[in-house]
């Protein structure tokens, strides 16, 4: 199965469940990811907690969206055990609200970890909370899924969770700027969490501004070498695409972004499947592409090489006169008409010829 495309229900605060499914299909987006949150926080709109879940579950079954995932705010990360036990609660809550929703995957928060603590001793408490949810998971058909960030944004404590806890039904939705922002690229956590990858939320941005999404291929992302290595390893899950417009109202409307932004990755998919069926023809292509791209190049260069050399000689070249059909048009009032040097050859200028009624004295 080919990847496929969602956007969190986040892109769209102002819209319903019902509306955000129908601009799902609208902008030819296979699923959507539902946002819930329970406690202090102000819902979305289309946060499915309200209203009628087995109505919501209709809506999308006839729209032909997939409810991709489930996104909580609980976090697993509590050294209070009180706490840890409400979150667990919580989890659970979440889980019968996805299950009657058709939804198959519920997001829990792996962002957190108890300052001053060595993170081997938060994530062993992870491990054992999740232990209790991944039996409630088995009975329902649902996946659990952590997604990193904060201090635990690399890679390597969610391999050691997942190879410990060794459970089919664990996985990630693996936030790949939050892993960027730590330090660490595709190269490195798509091949150590390989199949547990579930989802992969996607953002590209400048990076002394991680928060302000730009469209794919114009931030310090790396989101064309990302999927490359996801393509790499025969990735079949879903791409989410980060436009928070309830953590920033100020954003512009998310239609022309998540559409632009669907186009420019569906393009590196295709080029990358191109590549992989009939890689001979694939580097021809590239080859005379690139060829066409060097000869425009040069062809611009030459041009303006040519235009500055004519402005060159133009701006060199001595400013004449216009000559005059009649010099005497040229001449300034009492300036002497015949000058000595315009005089024909041979002539003498006429203060030096003879005049016979003069004496020898007066000359």
């Amino acid at each position: 199965m080919p990847i496929r495309f969602a956007f969190s229900t986040l892109s769209y605060p102002e819209l319903s469940l019902a509306e955000a499914v129908e601009k799902a299909g609208e902008l030819g987006f296979d699923g959507i990811e539902l946002r819930t949150v329970r406690g202090g926080e102000s819902p979305p709109r289309a946060d499915p907690a309200q209203g009628d879940p087995a109505a919501h579950a209709r809506t999308l079954r006839e729209a032909g969206i997939e409810p991709v995932c489930l996104s909580t705010s609980h976090a697993l990360h509590h050294a209070d055990e009180d706490a840890g036990a409400r979150a667990v609660s919580q989890v659970e809550y979440a889980m019968d609200l996805a299950a009657a929703l058709g939804c198959g995957r519920v997001r829990v928060m792996g962002h957190q970890a108890v300052t001053g603590e060595p993170l081997a001793a938060t994530m062993q408490r992870i491990a054992r909370r999740s232990a209790q949810l991944l039996d409630r998971a088995g009975d329902a058909g649902l996946e659990l899924l952590f997604e990193n960030g904060g201090p635990l944004a690399r890679a390597r404590p969610w391999w050691d969770l997942v190879n410990t806890l060794d459970h089919p039904l664990l996985g990630m939705l693996w936030n790949h700027l939050s892993a960027l922002a730590a330090g660490e690229g595709a190269a490195l956590w798509v091949p150590l969490l390989h199949t547990r990858l579930r989802v992969i939320r996607l953002r590209d941005a400048k990076k002394d501004a991680w928060a302000t999404p730009l469209p794919p291929g114009e931030g310090d992302g790396e989101i064309e070498q990302t999927i490359r290595y996801l393509c790499g390893i025969g990735f079949d899950g879903w791409l989410t695409l980060d436009y928070n417009r309830m953590l920033d109202p100020a954003l512009p409307e998310a239609d022309a972004f998540l559409r632009d932004a669907c186009d420019r990755i569906q393009a590196w998919l295709e080029d990358f499947a191109e590549a992989k069926a009939n890689p001979t023809a694939w580097a021809k292509k590239k080859a005379a592409a690139l060829r066409a791209a060097a000869k425009a190049e040069g062809a611009g260069k030459a041009a303006k090489t040519e235009k500055a050399e004519k402005a060159a000689a133009g701006a060199s070249r001595p400013t004449r006169r216009p000559a005059s059909d009649d010099a005497g048009e040229s001449a300034q009032p009492g300036a002497p008409r015949d000058r000595p040097d315009h005089q024909p050859a041979g002539e003498r200028p006429a203060a030096a010829r003879t005049n016979p009624s003069q004496s020898k004295e007066e000359q």
